[in-house]
């Protein structure tokens, strides 16, 4: 389904799975209102320029937890760019990569992010949303300055005006073998995403809303929970933010 312009896409897929919509219906805008990133932060979501879109998943009592739908979304994303980069004969130009949990990045800068959000009913999962944003075409002015330094373009980057429609077909086309991958094959799934994620085996500050830690991250166990290396031991995270030291 297709919008012009809305509040969030998350907040419109939401309202669909809660109105019994099937799995796998797809909500894309052009442009978002009040778009979100995790923990309630704003997504700049400019008209004509990027990729904001919500696929609906009912995945029941299959006990899939939300960071490996996280993982496979981003993995997605990540393969899908670096097709179309490959088209263009520029993917051996820009590092893409996955940062843990939920971001793809071009070089240190972040270009794509995810946010799942679900409602939960005793011990299963009623319905789950997952929210995709893009950064394509949005040039360097549109940056406010408070994201400049961190969030960046594939436009900006490669100087390639994309074609969306294109983009989010291959995300999609890759998402669904990802998604299925989380039922027939978790361990071949986690292996590539690590195979793409920068995190992994960087050393590490994990800040939750309880604690900070500092570390090596050494990998994520078969939840897609973070692992990280201290001087204590291990400590494993379902959730965190995580500033690469180096």
């Amino acid at each position: 389904m297709y919008y012009d312009n809305v509040i969030s896409t998350n907040e419109i897929a939401l309202s669909y799975a809660r109105d019994g919509y099937q799995e796998g219906t797809v909500v894309l805008a052009n442009a978002q209102q009040k778009g979100r990133g995790r923990h309630g932060r704003h997504w700049i979501s400019p008209p004509d320029k990027n990729i904001y879109m919500s696929i609906i998943l009912r995945p029941g009592m299959r006990n899939i937890p939300h960071t490996l739908i996280t993982i496979a979304t981003s993995l997605s994303v990540l393969k899908a760019i670096k097709s179309v980069l490959q088209a263009y004969g520029r993917d051996s130009t820009v590092e893409i990569w996955c940062k843990w949990p939920n971001d793809v990045h071009i070089g240190e800068k972040k270009i794509s992010g995810v946010l799942t959000e679900a409602k939960i009913i005793g011990n299963a999962v009623e319905h789950l949303v997952v929210g995709i944003g893009v950064n394509v075409n949005m040039p360097p002015e549109d940056f406010p300055p408070e994201i400049a330094e961190h969030a960046t373009s594939i436009y900006k980057e490669t100087g390639l005006r994309l074609d969306r429609g294109r983009l989010i077909s291959d995300i999609l086309r890759r998402f669904g073998t990802f998604y299925d991958m989380l039922y027939k094959d978790r361990e071949g799934l986690l292996t590539a995403w690590t195979g793409s994620c920068k995190t992994i085996g960087s050393y590490v500050k994990v800040i939750t809303s309880k604690k900070e830690v500092v570390g090596k991250a050494i990998g994520v166990n078969e939840q897609g929970f973070l692992q990280v290396q201290t001087d204590r031991g291990i400590d494993t995270f379902s959730s965190a933010d995580v500033i690469h030291l180096r």
